[in-house]
């Protein structure tokens, strides 16, 4: 059951309480079901009454997923009227008598179209969060894609793939390249010999290095200018092939 739908949010005390409906019966979260009974641990207060009251509150009650303030949906347990007014019966709270008689009314009303439909402030505030949100979500993930498209490198295209699908989903749908050996720079490299960076350039010319077998090309930042440009790097195999020619 994944079409339920907040149609009234009501306030009980300083609870926020949402309606949902499946357009034939009505229900409540068990976690807003613990709120305003005022337990100290909500989720674990109800589910405990649950576990003690299982063959009646399990076909009182059903786990669709719910849309979360933050995008996501989530599989949420929630009761209908018989469910809710069970757990207030075996509760032990001295409001359960208040809660029960209030979801009563709400409940009542909605089934009688005494109570309008139309959502109160705290539920078009929730609405509009997620919204924006989400536009925030699908901003973040075009401003990847972009970037993707100034990259020629196909492992970096993928990297921005990868934070594009996240900020979309909330999750690396599109998975980052897999972890790969270290590389070095031709500075580091020049480093580990006493040479110039531009010595190991001239080398890995002259010995035709430049290729996969040696390392590839990242993008990185000029030594000479604030641009980015595609800079080998080396692999370890460089590294001793270096050492090779060197020692000659």
């Amino acid at each position: 059951m994944n079409n339920l739908k907040i149609i009234k949010s009501e306030s009980f005390g300083t609870v926020n309480c949402d309606f949902y409906s499946d357009g034939k019966d009505y229900y409540m979260t068990r976690e807003q079901i613990g709120k305003a009974l005022e337990y100290s641990d909500p989720q674990k207060a109800i589910d405990k009454i649950h576990s003690r009251h299982k063959n009646r509150l399990d076909k009182y009650s059903v786990t669709p997923k719910l849309g979360a303030t933050d995008g996501k949906t989530y599989s949420t347990i929630v009761y209908n009227r018989k469910g809710i007014m069970e757990i207030c019966r075996w509760s032990q709270q001295t409001g359960a008598d208040a809660f029960m008689d209030w979801v009563w009314d709400i409940m009542d009303g909605l089934m009688s179209g005494n109570i309008k439909l139309s959502p109160n402030t705290n539920m078009i505030k929730r609405e509009l969060a997620t919204a924006k949100l989400n536009n925030s979500r699908a901003r973040n993930a075009s401003m990847w894609l972009k970037i993707s498209q100034q990259i020629s490198i196909p492992e970096y295209k993928q990297i921005c793939a990868s934070y594009a699908s996240k900020a979309l989903a909330g999750d690396m749908v599109i998975p980052l390249p897999a972890s790969e050996e270290k590389h070095y720079k031709a500075g580091e490299v020049g480093n580990m010999f006493s040479l110039s960076a531009n010595k190991i350039g001239r080398i890995a010319n002259a010995n035709n290095m430049k290729t996969k077998e040696y390392g590839g090309y990242y993008h990185d930042k000029s030594a000479n200018s604030p641009k980015e440009v595609d800079n080998f790097m080396y692999n370890a195999k460089a590294i001793e092939r270096f050492k090779e020619i060197i020692n000659k």
